[in-house]
């Protein structure tokens, strides 16, 4: 259920870099790391962050990366980092200024982001007596899983009660409605963030997740697939809206062949297929 993951500077950052204090304690982060998998079984990915040619860490990609895996979990984050916001605890100047996503390490539930350190909640790893200000808080976090386990990782990551469209993403996923693999919150060139995307190879669902079928969420799914395919022409786009609730209307404008919107509504068997309906998307229920 947990994993840990590393976002570490990539090899060119370090052939650039002369800093050998900050190279010693990359190496002592992995030494703890392959500590922590041999004795607790917790496993452990490294993430390299890419640095710019002239031997700096990549803000566009740390941007990228906060957009793509810590926006989308905000509200399941904000209370266990004990923050204000998700971008106060990744960005300067107040949640205003730049990125800084590098040399953090996360916590993994299910393959996406639970926890973090750099953030207030990690502070408690500090020994209030300490007078190495230079060490990094992610050695205190590794130390203190080291001699905890996995016990640690369940008080970190406390249930947060989800939102309506939190639980119809879990119950979408789970149901074999359409083959995964899922991603969650995946940004577009555009700047525009789709809910829910389901990719395979040479085929894509563009998905907006809503507790009800409305207007808005119509028309963000034919746009979305519109700005997917731009990016992805050679993938065959599909879109749907999940929700909980139809609309007969709304339903019947789906079904138009111009259109071609497929609407997931949540049953007590499932979810039913309504609006522009695609028999193959879905998988057997024998």
């Amino acid at each position: 259920m947990y994993r840990l993951r590393y976002y570490c500077p990539d090899d060119a950052y370090w052939r650039q870099q002369a800093n050998q204090h900050a190279w010693g304690q990359h190496k002592e982060k992995l030494l703890l790391l392959e500590k922590i998998r041999l004795a607790h079984g917790i496993d452990y990915e490294l993430f390299p962050v890419p640095s710019t040619p002239d031997g700096f860490i990549d803000e566009n990609a740390e941007r990228a990366i906060y957009q793509q895996q810590i926006v989308p979990r905000a509200r399941l984050l904000i209370p266990r980092l004990e923050e204000r916001s998700v971008s106060r605890a990744f960005r300067s100047h107040g949640g205003r200024g730049h990125y800084y996503v590098v040399h953090r390490i996360a916590v993994l539930e299910n393959g996406v982001v639970g926890w973090v350190t750099g953030t207030k909640s990690s502070r408690r790893f500090v020994p209030a007596n300490s007078t190495d200000t230079s060490r990094p808080e992610e050695l205190y976090f590794l130390e203190a899983l080291l001699a905890q386990g996995p016990a640690l990782l369940r008080e970190l990551c406390f249930p947060v009660h989800k939102s309506p469209e939190q639980r119809l993403v879990d119950l979408f996923c789970s149901s074999g409605a359409l083959e995964g693999p899922f991603r969650l919150g995946v940004w577009l060139a555009a700047g525009k963030q789709v809910d829910l995307l389901c990719q395979r190879q040479g085929e894509a669902w563009v998905l907006e997740v809503k507790p009800t079928l409305t207007w808005e969420a119509f028309g963000q799914a034919v746009g979305y697939r519109w700005l997917f395919s731009q990016e992805h022409p050679d993938v065959r786009v599909h879109c749907g809206v999940v929700c909980g609730e139809g609309d007969s209307v709304i339903e019947a404008v789906c079904a138009a062949p111009e259109f071609a919107v497929t609407v997931f509504v949540r049953t007590d068997d499932g979810f039913e297929q309504r609006g522009f309906v695609r028999a193959a998307a879905c998988r057997s229920k024998d």
